[in-house]
């Protein structure tokens, strides 16, 4: 059986755990307020970078990468010379590079 709960009731809870609880953009988490997994995206190219290096390069990287692309296809355009420079903070970053242009539809 279900319970009902009155809209005053239900705005009183939220504004409990509005003020209880962080946002989103509260967290102390870098790859959240990083926006790392913001969209489809983001979340699979950071995976990516991620591999064998730490959250605090991959930020490093993600973030000044995020600001020149925002889909496969400007990833795709990037020449491999920049593309390498920006994720130069992670690990393997020629290896990374290379497999982020056959994740965006590049044959290799």
């Amino acid at each position: 059986m279900t319970e009902h709960v009155s809209p005053s009731r239900l705005a009183a809870i939220y504004d409990i755990l509005s003020r209880t609880y962080p946002t989103y953009e509260e967290m102390d988490d870098p790859w959240m307020s990083n926006g790392l997994s913001a969209t489809p995206f983001r979340h699979l190219v950071s995976g990516c970078l991620s591999t064998v290096t730490v959250t605090k390069r991959v930020v490093s990287a993600a973030v000044p990468l995020y600001k020149r692309v925002s889909t496969f296809q400007e990833l795709l355009a990037l020449d491999d010379e920049e593309l390498r420079s920006i994720i130069k903070p992670v690990a393997h970053y020629n290896r990374k590079t290379a497999n982020l242009k056959v994740l965006c539809g590049c044959r290799p």
